[in-house]
């Protein structure tokens, strides 16, 4: 009856599904200390950067799904990779800019903006330990990410965005 509503999705049972695995992934946020939160941000970061550097526009979800309509099933996709699963850091960071796609899309329903608009709030605590975290990533061995711009929030997930 409302499939209108979600063109790109083709059904809201779908989108269901997305706000479902989102709130799971801010229930996993929402137990981190601000710390652990600072490593999500760094690496969140830094994954942006990279994609940006390739042409993507992760901070613009509208015009990302313009340009890459297979933008969220590549990501689910790399997500669910042997090597992204044995890197928790980097699937976390990826599953930051899946569901913000996901919840930026022009055809999100209002619920799942919402969750979006959580996920960036909560993100927030992490912004001031990102510097830290980085620091810290290269001291565990891991390449130190990427933050510049690490406090940039994703168009239509802000706070007071529509």
């Amino acid at each position: 009856m409302f499939e209108w509503l979600w063109p790109r999705r083709g059904a809201p049972a779908q989108s269901e599904q997305e706000a479902a695995e989102l709130a799971g992934f801010l229930a996993d946020l929402e137990a981190m200390d601000d710390d652990a939160l600072g490593f999500v941000v760094a690496f969140a970061s830094d994954e942006r950067r990279k994609r940006e550097a390739a042409g993507a526009m992760p901070l613009h979800p509208a015009q990302e799904l313009r340009r890459n309509p297979r933008a969220i099933a590549e990501l689910a996709a790399e997500i669910a990779s042997p090597a992204v699963a044995a890197a928790p850091h980097r699937a976390d960071a990826l599953k930051v800019w899946l569901h913000s796609l996901r919840a930026g899309a022009p055809d999100a329903p209002p619920a799942l903006r919402d969750l979006g608009r959580r996920l960036w709030a909560e993100l927030a605590r992490g912004v001031p330990q990102a510097g830290g975290a980085a620091m810290e990533a290269a001291g565990r061995g891991l390449p130190e990410p990427d933050i510049r711009g690490h406090d940039r929030i994703p168009d239509g997930l802000g706070p007071k965005e529509g």
